[in-house]
């Protein structure tokens, strides 16, 4: 390959000839780009595998003539586009006709002006490079039009005629791309808008504008009229002027605006039937959204007002406000819940009674952002439960009256909408009224004498009514929401009021407790949450319901350090059923989907709807990638059997992906786009298939960049701490060194494995200081230790291939023993045989020279690298170190002892120490022993210990060998 990208081909039977051409081509600026062939019959052959920009072919050939190899060469779709340059040695215009008529693209009698002839070289060099780079784009620019999911066409902007379509285009129009290409732009609409479009699209290209997104509906090749959004963009294509329409169907968010519209309308009618009002407070901003049925209530037309909490406030009767706030404030603390009755004052000055419930919603920092809840107007049930109270106490000390008022008790009862019952002091029920019996369908008969809480015993706790006694007792009234049972066995909520009627003394004669069936409100609080928070369609959570679970499994598995997986698939085609049976089957086959999924999957599995064709999953208990592999073949598994919809029988895939906490993002959003990402991926590799998302590059190389700027500054901090594991001599059980092994605990407390930050000290030079530091601090805790009476101690340190191929590490390793005063003959230094072979005759020379002054040389991992004898006579060594992947298997595995016996065999002939590390149990130790091994090294005896934990080591009685 030419330096400059350019390559000729010379065919030519003459070998002189490429000699002469190559001279030529040097001399006139191009670099050695020329390459020979002398066989005619291998042209076509070498032009394949070389790819020239210019083929120049000799016409007289011995076996073939250039024009015969010239039509070869035409036929190769890869070379079609190749310039071909005929050389002849005369000029006759026949022959050069017949050249060009098979597709030459210049004629040079040998040899022309070398001025000239280099000039046409350049030139068709140049245009070859052109179309390479034309060609290249187009092709990259069709790949995107064809896989492009929105439908494009491509029109010319003069006429406004199709001239270009992708299959998603062909898709929504129900047609090929040959009845969709040379129809008028205006014919893909309704007639009825053709004429608006047309001046439309006029108006836009006088200005060489394309048009912003708008929704209008394009009319398929079989009369359906399909919504969509479109959006276009004018541009000069080949001197020509094109525009470019992107249409996307927009049928299914239409059919959900619909389908939410007459959710929330039929919320509404319920809430006005129930007198009962929802609101969210938005603590921010002070602004209050309240339903239509909640402005009725305080007294205001359905959007007549810019609701704030301030006009709220305003509106509580002034002998309740610092109750209702103090309540509030309370609520926003997580310290109670807002359930509270209290009076407001409407605009006109007439007053209400009303049960609020609300409860507080808290973002990630535990910070109360919004209340949301409802507004009940009570005012008819309190003015009933005042004329109780009224009649009551009147029939209780108005003697007079006695008859009167027993009347209007009675009254009263038999008119209230309200349940009564009316116990003795302990609580046993002596009268009820009709509303009891229409309400419970217990008749006065059938409850006389019955404790109220025997129709609700399995539904409370004993501790909650031993809590509702004890206010009677203490305040003489109690009010709550409590769970009854009707007669058939229904259980249903229930507001109660518990008032008790006293004598003069204070002693209590009866209990009146006033209820009210609540079924209809509990119905409505219900209906709004899961409005809310379920897909309408399916049942299942939404993706506001997702996302907030997502967050709570987020948040509980960084407390228990647990993981959590996200998985988004939808299903395969979907269009087409939508498209074929319409889309009252695409709903039942998306129920169906839903049903069989969640049946499928396991207990502890959310299944959701996003939107769509789409669905999510949160698994439970995810630990490691396959976890979420299982689930997902769980879900290719429910989806096996096909689905019966109208009498078709249809067959559904779906593409999945997956992400994982906290590997793939630390936030619900970050992993849904990631998941989405990987979705998208597994439809472009083909559909019915899973993806797991892969973090991008740049992201990976943002951790390696803030891991080395941690990796330097714990270099400059000195971070880094020195264990020791001791070595073990085989025989006697005695401690005769020690190899020292780095470690990294950053400031923050965490530790960094070595496996992690050696590599990457070595790629960054930071190996030189801490490999510097490391070698200073074993040896000076060496030489204190045989200062201490360990004399014979030797401890080994770690070299890599940097450290020995840096200049003067020689003079480096002399110089700290010297301002140590540790004897050579007390440290050993560490290499493995990949760290040699990087430079062997340089890491022969230096390791020669250290010993010779006595310092011990050992090779680390043997086994592992070359392990070829030849170089092993070479290397200056004294000890061979067996890896550990040898020896964890010498006891099951007869290929590791017998490579294990071999290393020691080889070893006493060569007169060399050997030491086995990554020992961990009696049975490797019985084994090394008897193959004479010198040294043991591993768990066995101890694992790297601390400075201070390894004296104490040494302090110990020798090891009675004998005994393991």
């Amino acid at each position: 390959m030419a330096s400059d990208g350019i390559t000729l081909l010379l065919v030519d039977d003459d070998p002189d000839i490429g000699i002469l051409l190559g001279s030529i081509l040097r001399k006139g600026g191009f670099d050695d780009g020329l390459t020979c062939c002398t066989e005619a019959a291998e042209a076509v052959a070498v032009a394949l595998r070389e790819r020239p920009h210019v083929i120049l072919l000799d016409l007289l050939m011995p076996e073939i003539d250039g024009l015969e190899i010239l039509t070869r060469l035409r036929r190769e779709p890869a070379l079609e586009s190749v310039p071909v340059v005929i050389l002849s040695s005369r000029e006759d215009p026949e022959v050069k006709a017949r050249a060009f008529a098979q597709g030459a693209n210049d004629y040079f009698v040998k040899w022309p002006d070398r001025t000239e002839m280099l000039a046409r070289l350049r030139y068709h060099v140049t245009a070859h490079k052109e179309r390479l780079r034309r060609e290249k784009a187009e092709k990259k620019f069709r790949i995107l039009f064809d896989v492009t999911p929105d439908a494009i066409l491509l029109a010319d902007a003069d006429t406004g005629v199709v001239v270009d379509c992708n299959p998603a285009a062909c898709e929504l129009l129900g047609a090929s791309a040959e009845e969709i290409i040379g129809l008028h732009q205006a014919d893909l609409h309704p007639p009825e808008d053709e004429e608006r479009y047309r001046a439309l699209f006029r108006s836009h290209l006088e200005q060489g504008q394309g048009i912003a997104p708008i929704n209008v509906f394009i009319r398929r090749l079989d009369g359906r009229d399909v919504p969509v959004s479109i959006s276009s963009v004018v541009f000069e294509m080949d001197g020509k002027r094109m525009i470019q329409g992107v249409f996307r169907d927009v049928t299914e968010r239409i059919r959900a605006e619909r389908a939410i519209r007459r959710s929330r309308e039929n919320l509404m009618k319920a809430q006005e039937i129930a007198h009962l009002g929802s609101w969210e407070w938005d603590i921010g901003t002070g602004n209050l959204s309240w339903s239509d049925e909640a402005y009725r209530i305080f007294g205001y037309e359905p959007k007549s007002q810019n609701v704030t909490f301030a006009l709220f406030v305003k509106h509580v009767h002034g002998d309740d406000r610092n109750r209702v706030l103090t309540l509030i404030r309370s609520a926003m603390k997580g310290q109670a819940l807002y359930n509270i009755e209290h009076r407001i004052v409407r605009p006109n000055g007439t007053e209400r009674i009303v049960h609020e419930q609300g409860e507080a919603v808290f973002d990630k920092e535990g910070m109360v952002t919004h209340l949301v809840g409802t507004v009940h107007d009570i005012t008819e049930r309190r003015d009933a439960e005042d004329q109780l109270r009224i009649a009551t106490q009147v029939f209780g000390s108005a003697m007079a009256k006695v008859e009167d008022q027993f009347r209007i008790t009675r009254k009263v009862l038999e008119s209230a909408i309200e349940c009564v019952a009316i116990t003795d002091a302990k609580g046993r029920i002596q009268s009820v009224n009709p509303a009891f019996h229409q309400v419970t369908g217990y008749d006065e008969s059938e409850v006389e004498g019955a404790l109220p809480g025997v129709f609700q015993a399995d539904l409370h706790e004993k501790r909650f009514i031993r809590k509702v006694r004890k206010s009677i007792a203490e305040s003489g009234q109690w009010q709550g929401e409590v769970w009854n049972r009707r007669k058939d066995g229904e259980a249903f909520p229930e507001q109660v009021t518990v008032t008790a009627i006293q004598d003069d003394k204070g002693n209590t004669l009866n209990l009146v407790v006033l209820s009210h069936d609540i079924s209809d409100v509990q119905r409505s609080r219900e209906a709004l949450r899961h409005q809310t928070y379920h897909d309408a369609l399916t049942g299942l959570p939404n993706r506001s319901l997702f996302l907030d679970r997502l967050d709570q499994n987020l948040r509980r598995a960084s407390r228990r350090k647990r993981r959590v997986c996200v998985i988004l698939f939808d299903l395969d085609r979907f269009k087409n059923v939508n498209d074929s049976l319409g889309h009252a089957a695409g709903d039942d086959l998306l129920r169906l989907v839903a049903e069989r999924v969640s049946e499928t999957l396991r207990e502890g599995d959310t299944v959701c709807r996003m939107g769509g064709d789409e669905f999510a999953i949160i698994p439970g208990d995810i630990h490691e990638a396959q976890d979420a592999v299982h689930v997902v073949q769980k879900l290719f598994e429910a989806l096996e059997e096909p689905f019966t919809l109208l009498e078709h029988t249809l067959y559904i895939t779906a593409s999945v992906g997956i992400t994982l906490h906290p590997e793939d993002g630390e936030s619900a959003e970050s992993l849904v786009r990631n998941a989405d990402m990987a979705m998208s991926r597994a439809k472009d590799t083909g559909r019915n298939n899973f993806q797991f998302y892969t973090a991008a590059m740049d992201e990976a190389a943002t951790d390696r960049l803030d891991l080395e700027n941690a990796l330097r500054m714990g270099v400059e901090k000195q971070e880094f701490a020195l264990f020791y594991q001791p070595k073990i001599d085989a025989v006697t059980g005695a401690v005769v060194g020690m190899e020292a092994l780095v470690r990294w605990i950053r400031d923050n407390g965490s530790p960094i494995s070595p496996g992690v930050f050696i590599p990457m000290a070595e790629e960054t030079g930071l190996i030189l200081p801490l490999g510097d530091w490391i070698l200073q601090e074993a040896c000076r805790t060496t030489q204190m230790w045989r200062q201490k009476g360990f004399k014979s101690l030797r401890v080994a340190v770690n070299l890599s291939a940097r450290q020995v191929a840096n200049g003067g590490f020689f003079e480096r390793v002399m110089e700290i023993l010297d301002q140590t005063g540790l004897p050579t003959d007390n440290i050993e230094l560490e290499i493995t045989e990949s760290a040699m072979m990087t430079d062997l005759d340089r890491a022969v020379s230096v390791l020669g020279k250290l010993a010779d002054q006595g310092i011990h040389i050992a090779l680390d991992d043997f086994g592992t690298g070359y392990s070829s004898l030849s170089y092993l006579k070479k290397f200056p060594i004294h000890s061979l170190k067996i890896d550990r992947s040898f020896v964890n298997d010498i006891t099951t595995d007869t290929d590791d002892a017998a490579i294990v016996s071999a290393i020691l065999s080889m070893a006493r002939s060569l007169k060399l120490e050997v030491i086995a590390e990554g020992v961990e149990n009696r049975d490797q130790f019985t084994f090394l022993s008897h193959k004479k091994c010198d040294q043991i090294q591993g768990y066995l005896f101890s694992r790297p210990l601390t400075k201070e934990a390894f004296e104490d080591f040494m302090r110990r009685p020798p090891l009675d060998v004998r005994t393991l």
